[in-house]
């Protein structure tokens, strides 16, 4: 596994992979990057519903204490343990009260994709890092290969965590934010009957999906696929010669 490992393969169960490696020296850096990573995403991945939904006029997040940057109050045990079994998951979530917002269903949209807004933010980030540590890293005499690699290797990681983290979130099903995000472009009348349909069946698809994601390969390239190709296009492109 090198720093241009494919997306998909990111995603493998870290703790099985690291415990039928034996804890090799890349499967414990991989599973260290995806630990840190999952802090800073999460985290300020549920800060931003916190706190766009105090900015649209609705106080529930301050008074339940999550405008807040502390990881401990975003982290989902469950849903953290979750991403480093299977490869994805999930924070604790904002609770919201919508009839405190100026414009319900704007305001609702905008807290909703707040989330993932951040996560693509964060992943491009990553990307500027990566590339100026390959010109750093370039220039730069005696650098150790063990160090570049470690590098690359968490930028990475750091990356492809935050756009499967806003893809994930953005699916339009089950209680995720591409629900409200959808509804909001949709007209009024069907829109509600999208939320009722939803609410009905949407948890029960939202598994159906992941289960279809690890039992059907196909289900599962099909899924990673943009997050390859994203992170192909970001990740590869052209470093003058020299540099690297």
């Amino acid at each position: 596994m090198d720093p241009t490992t494919p997306a998909e393969e990111w995603t493998d169960p870290l703790l099985l992979n690291a415990l039928q490696t034996g804890f090799s020296p890349t499967a414990v850096k991989v599973l260290l990057a995806y630990l840190l990573s999952l802090i800073i995403a999460i985290t300020l991945h549920e800060a931003a519903h916190a706190y766009t939904a105090h900015w649209c006029g609705d106080p529930t997040p301050k008074k339940q204490g999550r405008l807040s940057l502390n990881p401990l109050d975003h982290l989902d045990p469950m849903g953290s343990l979750f991403i480093l079994l299977a490869g994805f998951g999930w924070g604790k979530a904002v609770v919201v009260n919508p009839y405190n917002f100026r414009d319900l269903r704007r305001d609702m949209m905008l807290t909703s994709a707040a989330g993932p807004a951040t996560n693509l933010m964060l992943a491009g980030i990553g990307v500027g890092s990566w590339h100026a540590a390959r010109y750093a890293l370039g220039v730069a005499p005696n650098v150790s290969p063990n160090f570049a690699f470690t590098l690359l290797l968490l930028i990475q990681v750091f990356v492809t965590l935050n756009l499967t983290l806003m893809l994930f979130n953005l699916l339009p099903i089950g209680p995720l934010d591409g629900v409200k995000v959808v509804q909001w472009f949709l007209p009024q009348r069907l829109a509600e009957e999208y939320y009722a349909f939803n609410a009905r069946y949407g948890g029960l698809l939202l598994i159906v999906l992941v289960m279809l994601m690890y039992s059907v390969p196909q289900v599962g390239q099909l899924l990673f696929w943009p997050i390859e190709r994203i992170c192909d296009i970001a990740l590869a492109l052209a470093v003058p010669a020299g540099m690297w």
